[in-house]
């Protein structure tokens, strides 16, 4: 079972992201804060990490990126900013995503981004 750790600030939001992950057969770990999903990461790299969109995204995306070849990082945010999307990609994110996006589009997304869900 891919294991996958789930970043945003809100609760609710990490909740519902958790839950359409594990529907698709991922088995998550929520997180508030990248720090602490750092230390997750070091201590056992995960399949995925699927995060929110912050201002101090790209250093995270960059170090897990750099440091976990068999880690997929997806980013989701509120809007589709172009500098955003292309700053992500650019630091090492698989996808990009914009809530609200539903169960079939993120099988979609872990579809391309080649992380096997089934």
């Amino acid at each position: 079972m891919a294991h996958c750790i789930v970043i945003d600030s809100r609760a609710a939001e990490r909740a519902h992201v958790s839950g359409l992950l594990e529907s698709l057969g991922l088995k998550c770990t929520e997180h508030a804060a990248q720090r602490e999903a750092l230390k997750a990461c070091v201590e056992k790299a995960p399949d995925l990490v699927i995060m929110q969109q912050t201002s101090d995204s790209r250093d995270f995306i960059k170090t897990v990126s750099a440091g976990h070849a068999k880690t997929k990082v997806i980013v989701y945010a509120d809007t589709a900013n172009s500098i955003l999307v292309n700053q992500s990609i650019m630091d090492g994110a698989a996808e990009f995503l914009v809530r609200p996006f539903d169960r079939d589009l993120l099988a979609f997304k872990l579809s391309q981004s080649g992380l096997k869900i089934f």
